[in-house]
């Protein structure tokens, strides 16, 4: 009796392992072939097209034509388009050192930097060109928008670089003579002086009597 259990048993073990790989075998079934049959070249990204081929049909962009999609006004025509500071008449001489001035034969895209000359008495200019689309404000010394600023005022407006230098040079005398005030530091007297708490305020707790 007791092998004829065991045999029971053992005949169920096997009809069980034998159903679990059928359910497992459909299981396999229902998510595709297995990853051995995926080449390695099917798991990489395509390659990336260059951003040119997004403008125009695959054709690079004019770069004319992108200044009118963000700046208004006509390229060339409403504001200059240089590629280089031009040779122009301006010069430092009589100008302020360190001065910054528009240059109005390059329609202010270009401006100077009077600096001084190491190797002689006078002032060496110094050239730059500001971005298409924006001039050299002679106001704030800035390089605006070309809508922000008319260039034929550049010349008027030379005299801010003597302002400025006459601000700097009063600071300095300032600095020189200690008079100038020294910033951050240790605060000074305030003239307030703290007041004195009631003598009864603080201190050991005065005694009660009780009749």
């Amino acid at each position: 009796m007791a092998s004829l259990q065991r045999l029971s048993c053992v005949f169920l073990a096997l009809l069980g392992a034998v159903v679990s790989d059928k359910q497992l075998s459909a299981y396999g079934d229902q998510f595709g072939a297995p990853l051995n049959q995926y080449g390695s070249n099917d798991l990489l990204a395509a390659e990336s097209s260059p951003l040119e081929s997004y403008a125009n049909n695959g054709a690079p962009q004019d770069p004319i034509a992108a200044l009118t999609e963000v700046i208004p006004g006509v390229p060339g025509e409403d504001y200059p388009i240089l590629a280089e500071v031009p040779e122009t008449a301006f010069t430092c001489e009589g100008q302020v050192e360190g001065g910054y001035y528009a240059d109005p034969e390059a329609q202010c895209q270009a401006f100077h930097i009077c600096g001084p000359d190491a190797g002689a008495s006078g002032l060496t200019k110094y050239s730059f060109l500001c971005p298409n689309g924006t001039l050299f404000n002679q106001e704030y010394f800035i390089c605006d928008w070309w809508f922000n600023f008319d260039c034929a005022q550049a010349e008027e407006l030379y005299s801010r670089n003597e302002e400025i230098a006459a601000e700097r040079e009063a600071l300095g005398g300032l600095l020189a003579s200690g008079s100038a005030p020294t910033g951050y530091g240790s605060p000074s007297n305030s003239g307030y002086e703290s007041a004195n708490p009631p003598a009864s305020a603080y201190g050991s707790p005065q005694p009660t009597y009780t009749f």
